[in-house]
């Protein structure tokens, strides 16, 4: 029994909002706001279900059985996501290059599997590779994914990547760490093969469980 990474969960949400023509300005993506990450879903035969009513996303799903009476009270939220039309990041410059150099500690790219091994977590979800990995004390963290040709057909790849390497910035014993709450997830243009990625706790305040992530192209 495998549990549905996140980033698989946010990517049908942006999926269905593509497909249903809700975007902002200039067709703009919109942004998914207040994610509340209920219940884990994992890949055993269930039923999906996901909604949208009154600006809200909603994903359920129900045990595959044909002998369930269907009714209200057979769904289980996993996930709800408000959407913000507009869409857009709230800081559209990213300097990778200060961010580079202020993260001056090299961490081995192998060390984030290392991790998930030693808390019995098989493999990750998707093929992507870390080729760089860094680290500013204890609130900063700086890395380089390249999710290969296959990872560019959707943000999943991607995204799976940026949320799992957030586990270098929370030293000690390896512990399971799972998103529980997104503040907000804007995405603009295409996801590239290769892209940096910029972890910072939250205010700037080391130990926190909060944190927030920078998925920019190369170029910038």
């Amino acid at each position: 029994m495998e549990i549905i990474p996140a980033a698989v969960l946010m990517n049908t949400f942006l999926e269905a909002l593509a497909q249903a023509g809700v975007d902002g300005p200039g067709h703009r993506r919109s942004a998914l706001v207040d994610v509340a990450l209920r219940v884990l879903l994992v890949s055993v035969p269930r039923d999906i279900q996901l909604s949208y009513q009154d600006s809200t996303l909603r994903l359920a799903s129900r045990i595959n059985d044909e002998s369930t009476q269907e009714s209200e009270e057979s769904w289980l939220t996993h996930t709800t996501a408000a959407i913000d039309p507009l869409g857009g990041v709230l800081e559209d410059r990213f300097d990778g290059a200060a961010v580079r150099e202020r993260c001056a500690e090299v961490v081995s790219p192998d060390y984030v599997q290392e991790r998930v091994t030693q808390i019995g977590v098989a493999g990750m979800g998707f093929p992507w590779e870390i080729q760089e990995l860094r680290r500013g004390g204890t609130d900063e963290l700086y890395g380089v994914i390249d999710t290969g040709a296959e990872g560019t057909a959707t943000w999943a790849s991607l995204l799976d990547g940026a949320m799992t390497i957030t586990s270098v910035l929370f030293l000690g014993e390896p512990v399971v760490r799972m998103p529980s709450k997104i503040a907000r997830l804007a995405l603009l243009g295409d996801p590239p093969q290769r892209a940096q990625v910029h972890v910072r706790a939250a205010d700037r305040v080391a130990g926190t469980d909060t944190v927030d992530v920078v998925v920019a192209n190369l170029e910038y």
